[in-house]
């Protein structure tokens, strides 16, 4: 905005100034004036164009109030990571489940192998083709492998899990599911990957805190592989997941499993102001409004022309953290529900003496002679897609063409020359002749349109193209060699064809017609007897 306001009002030696900064006074006489204003206490002197001013104590500056976290990052913020630890340390009384939950985790499964080796070996048995019954006996031998894959997978890789809860311990495990669902109802929750402190809170929307989420999501699951008698409530986000079950909190990421009693987790929960700069989700409460680049008085910053208004939110966070590695932090849309939740929490790791949990996990044999016969079956199956013959079909498509030259008869190659050197002398220096077969193609290029109308080369014209393009008996040449079409180019124009005159009983009956005239003509002498 290019105007602005300033007015002085003077009252002896004491002046009032008006202007868009504020309200601002001096006092003094003409050349030595001691000021106050919207920039602090000042001094002013001078006479006849040459002048002194100095600031004695510069006025505070009014800096909005920070906001603890924001969407907006700079590239110059390096932001802390903020995640558990790859080993999250496990209480010795899991061990063993904490080394079965991890083992069915990374075992890999035979089914998804095997199935695809079999489709892919039925498929080359029917291209090849092969006898019915052999087909037949690889339609069993295919399905008997998949099966006893399958079963061979779910029996070792599946985890058995199944707890025994007193009244009291469900009782509170009650509670943190109901805590957990009303978190889940939030329509937005968030992970924390990452946040920093910056100093550049005029271009970050008025804040000194930035965070980088990313979306979460809850509800009630368990690890892959693993079977429980439970509903256990689970936050995943970003390759992690946070499963609660009633005695620990299980972490699963890609290295592993972790686990940590809820005595030994510290939960935490708050609502906080954040500056949105993304969605904003239904069920959040907008608190106040900021801008994306903030004056120092705390409003729009005219520099930018791009400087628009964003929302500044109420939201929820929740913190877990222990001293064996967890650090987690989310967000939710409403903060209530993180605040139930972490109290939900703090109960689950207050366990008294009556209270009891038993769990309990099946292990089952694991042995080496039925995972290595199904292997030993898969590697069958693949050296046998191998071993059947290419269908004669792919063997012909997948074999290298023969090109075979083709030699042009003499005839065709004197008729090909002659015309070429005629046209050469007629002219026409672009001119091209080939013939192929029965059809003689002739290209002219760099042809105006008068001298291609005067030679019939456009519109085509085949009385003038033999007198004016073509040599002498050039239709008679052409038809002794076998040509029958002549195919016309010119300019890049679409081609023309003409149909040579090549009866072969024209010339026998021209030549008996000169027979019968000569016999016409000649004098056949009297015949003469001697008397």
């Amino acid at each position: 905005m290019g105007f602005y306001i300033r007015k002085a009002f003077s009252f002896g030696p004491v002046r009032l100034n008006l202007s868009r900064s504020g309200l601002g006074a001096s006092f003094g006489v003409k050349g030595a004036r001691i000021g106050v204003g919207p920039r602090g206490t000042y001094i002013h002197a001078g006479r006849g164009g040459f002048y002194y001013r100095q600031t004695i104590l510069p006025s505070r500056p009014q800096h909005p109030t920070p906001q603890p976290a924001q969407t907006i990052q700079t590239p110059t913020t390096e932001l802390q990571q903020i995640s558990s630890s790859a080993a999250v340390a496990i209480d010795s009384s899991a061990d063993s489940l904490l080394q079965e939950f991890n083992r069915v985790t990374r075992r890999k499964d035979v089914f998804p192998a095997s199935a695809v080796a079999g489709v892919l070996l039925l498929i080359r048995a029917v291209l090849v083709p092969v006898e019915w019954w052999l087909l037949g006996g690889l339609v069993v031998a295919v399905a008997l492998v998949a099966t006893i894959a399958r079963h061979n997978d779910v029996t070792n890789g599946t985890l058995l899990l199944r707890y025994s809860l007193n009244p009291e311990s469900t009782d509170k495990f009650t509670r943190l599911q109901s805590a957990f669902s009303k978190l889940a109802a939030c329509h937005r929750i968030w992970h924390v990957d990452a946040s920093g402190h910056t100093d550049d809170w005029k271009r970050n929307a008025g804040v000194q805190t930035i965070v980088e989420r990313s979306d979460a999501r809850a509800g009630t699951g368990v690890p892959p592989k693993v079977n429980c008698n439970i509903n256990v409530p689970t936050l995943a986000a970003k390759g992690t997941s946070l499963h609660f079950f009633p005695d620990r909190l299980l972490i699963r990421d890609g290295s592993g499993i972790g686990g940590v009693l809820y005595r030994d987790l510290q939960s935490g929960a708050s609502a906080f102001r954040f500056v949105e700069d993304g969605y904003v989700p239904q069920d959040a409460t907008q608190v106040d409004t900021t801008w994306r680049y903030v004056a120092k008085k705390g409003g729009p910053d005219r520099r930018f022309n791009n400087n628009r208004q964003l929302p500044v939110m109420r939201y929820g966070n929740l913190a877990l953290a222990s001293q064996s590695g967890v650090r987690e932090m989310f967000q939710c849309s409403v903060p209530d529900t993180a605040t139930e939740f972490c109290k939900a929490l703090g109960e689950m790791g207050q366990r008294t003496d009556s209270e009891s949990v038993d769990v309990s996990f099946a292990t089952p044999e694991k042995g080496g002679t039925p995972s290595g016969s199904l292997w030993l079956a898969l590697l069958t199956m693949v050296v046998a897609i191998v071993a059947l013959p290419i269908p004669p079909e792919w063997r012909d498509s997948f074999a290298k063409p023969v090109v075979q030259a083709v030699q042009t008869p003499p005839e065709l190659q004197r008729v090909e020359t002659n015309l070429d050197l005629f046209l050469k002398t007629k002219k026409f220096q672009s001119a091209s002749v080939s013939a192929v077969g029965t059809r003689l193609t002739l290209t002219v290029n760099d042809q105006n349109q008068k001298h291609a109308r005067q030679t019939g080369l456009n519109p085509l014209n085949k009385n003038l193209l033999l007198a004016k393009v073509l040599p002498p008996n050039a239709e008679f040449d052409m038809c002794g060699a076998g040509i029958r079409t002549v195919e016309v180019r010119l300019n890049q124009s679409p081609p023309g064809e003409l149909i040579l005159n090549c009866n072969p009983q024209k010339g026998h009956k021209t030549r008996a017609s000169s027979n019968s005239t000569e016999a016409k003509t000649s004098k056949i002498p009297p015949n003469t007897s001697n008397d």
